[in-house]
């Protein structure tokens, strides 16, 4: 949802856009810190093994190492990509 707004400002802002579009997109799949992004998410909240407050939690840290390797990462996923 966020990538076709990103690639327009991008483009407007004179950068190429594979590089925002694809951070957006990696970005994007990082949502678990919520009970309701991953139907997997979903599914351990809805059966009530697994409180909010633990989700909550764990998935924080989840997010937080997601964003750290997003920022490492993808330099160098992009200059395989680009290097093809």
């Amino acid at each position: 949802m966020i990538v076709p707004i990103i690639v327009p400002v991008a483009i407007a802002a004179g950068i190429d856009p594979f590089v925002p579009a694809l951070a957006a997109t990696f970005a994007a799949s990082f949502g678990f810190m919520l009970s309701v992004p991953t139907p997997q998410n979903a599914i351990v909240y809805g059966s009530g093994v697994v409180p909010i407050t633990k989700t909550i939690r764990s998935g924080a840290s989840f997010d937080v190492l997601g964003a750290i390797l997003i920022v490492v990462l993808l330099p160098g996923l992009i200059d395989l990509v680009l290097d093809v």
